[in-house]
């Protein structure tokens, strides 16, 4: 049965008269055929013959064909068309679907680029904090551990800018010669904002 209607699904039967089918597109899966007049068509996606659709105009002759070089315009003809071309989709397809796709994945790459980067700078990060975090505390131990070394009786006090030994002793109620006594050392000319002294506990009335 198959047999007897093989000739019905041939180019010829199929077609209209002068188009010719000249390219395939595996992609869209559409065919491309060239009519008489050098048009070019296309049919529906996944159908071998059905409505054509007119993509391309024959090209127009040229309007003085007194100056025409026959030679030159052999030169500059196109190169032959064979048949084994039919099976072959569109050079240009083909090139602008390869552009598309080189673009794709030039943005895949990127993107993966950073997102490959992105847990590294966030580790980077969380040390810097780690670190800051660990210094404050040395900083911190280090004042501390300064104050507890006064004697008895006596407290710590963490300079400020623009304090002297008079205006703590003052404050404290204590002359300066006993700030002096209980820090020994102690330059009252240079007064380091940020260091800590030991103050005297104020003498009870």
């Amino acid at each position: 049965m198959p047999a007897r209607y093989a000739e019905l699904d041939s180019d010829e039967e199929r077609l209209p008269e002068g188009i010719l089918r000249i390219g395939y597109d595996a992609d869209t899966q559409i065919y491309t055929f060239r009519d008489a007049d050098g048009s070019l068509w296309e049919g529906p996606p996944g159908s071998r013959y059905g409505h054509l659709t007119k993509v391309a105009d024959a090209p127009k002759p040229p309007s003085n064909l007194e100056n025409i070089d026959v030679e030159a315009g052999d030169a500059d003809a196109p190169p032959p068309y064979f048949e084994n071309e039919a099976e072959q989709p569109f050079l240009d397809h083909a090139t602008a679907r390869n552009n598309l796709s080189q673009r794709w994945t030039d943005d895949a790459m990127k993107r993966h680029w950073r997102a490959e980067l992105m847990p590294l700078l966030n580790f980077f990060f969380i040390l810097a904090l780690f670190l800051m975090g660990v210094f404050w505390f040395l900083g911190w131990m280090a004042k501390s551990e300064h104050m507890a070394h006064c004697d008895h009786g006596s407290h710590g006090h963490q300079i400020q800018r623009g304090e002297t030994c008079w205006s703590i002793a003052t404050m404290h109620g204590i002359d300066v010669e006993k700030l002096k006594a209980a820090n020994a050392g102690l330059s009252c000319e240079v007064l380091r904002p940020g260091s800590a002294i030991c103050v005297p506990a104020m003498p009870k009335a």
